[in-house]
């Protein structure tokens, strides 16, 4: 059992000021159970490992810098550029790679206009 301080009426005392809202998510028992001794391992609830979970960043190797504050320079774009026309099941020398290349330089300058005008 967690050993988190509870008001007077019994109900787990407030951790901050910040208002949190019930909310409800669909986990296998096995997920529930291994949260619980986990957060119970801790001293803590289950819902505040999930809060230092998420605070952390750390999601399997998916930072949440990386997807709010993603690198954008030519260069990165031109590469993610090669890597989607690759997996396109059409030859280099066809017109729809050709158009798609085109149609991506011309996305890829776009973006590069906007974010030096920000």
């Amino acid at each position: 059992m967690s050993t988190q301080k509870r008001q007077e009426s019994g109900r787990f005392a407030f951790k901050s000021n910040t208002h949190r809202l019930v909310r409800s998510i669909r986990l296998t028992d096995a997920t529930w159970n291994t949260l619980g001794e986990v957060a119970n391992s801790r001293g803590i609830t289950r819902a505040d490992l999930i809060e230092e979970i998420v605070s952390s960043g750390n999601f399997g190797g998916l930072p949440i810098e990386a997807k709010s504050n993603p690198k954008l320079d030519k260069g990165a774009l031109e590469t993610l550029s090669e890597k989607s026309l690759s997996k396109l099941k059409i030859g280099l020398q066809s017109s729809g790679y050709k158009s798609a290349k085109k149609a991506i330089g011309l996305f890829i300058k776009d973006i590069l206009f906007l974010l030096q005008s920000e």
